[in-house]
């Protein structure tokens, strides 16, 4: 059985944008990329984005910016794409797997606290397709170890979480090849 797990919904709009990039001269720089870094820094309300080659490297920098070196260890979750491990490594550190909630597909904030230790450096929460994890508890645990959350948010960007009474509703607005990151 083939089951698809996402397929990108790409139009003329995107073709367009493409074929400009192309035409410009300019492919991984430029013009169309700096108005898609103020575009997309728009959207998600960040002061900044930066279009990098692919989430692995996203995910690398970001790992690197939060101070993370050989030796340390990063929380993160098991049910990801094989990336997610990779950035850790290629900064030297060890990631350390918590399992997921099977009604979200996402890392088990119940489970993080069981992990941490004095080598935690950072906690790296992969968001699953299009629900978000649960920010709230997460974070209060990166809070008190006091490490840096680093979202991955490649496969949910444009999600957002509302509360009613205490169930949690995704809406996916659009997939991205970009991971923004905080």
């Amino acid at each position: 059985m083939n089951v698809p797990f996402a397929k990108p919904r790409l139009g003329p709009e995107e073709e367009a944008a493409a074929v400009r990039a192309i035409h410009s001269g300019w492919v991984t720089q430029g013009p169309e990329v700096e108005a898609f870094e103020r575009e997309f820094a728009q959207l998600v309300g960040a002061p900044h984005a930066c279009a990098v080659s692919s989430g692995t490297a996203a995910l690398h920098l970001a790992l690197k910016a939060a101070g993370v070196r050989p030796g340390d260890e990063v929380i993160t979750v098991s049910h990801s794409f094989i990336a997610t491990a990779n950035a850790v490594r290629y900064c030297g550190a060890a990631p350390v797997f918590v399992d997921i909630e099977p009604r979200t597909w996402n890392m088990d904030p119940t489970l993080v606290g069981r992990v941490l230790s004095p080598r935690t450096r950072a906690i790296l929460c992969v968001h699953q397709m299009g629900m978000p994890c649960d920010l709230e508890a997460i974070g209060a645990l990166a809070r008190q170890a006091g490490v840096p959350l680093i979202e991955d948010a490649a496969c949910a960007t444009g999600s957002e979480i509302r509360r009613d009474g205490q169930e949690k509703i995704a809406e996916l607005s659009g997939m991205s090849p970009v991971l923004p990151l905080g």
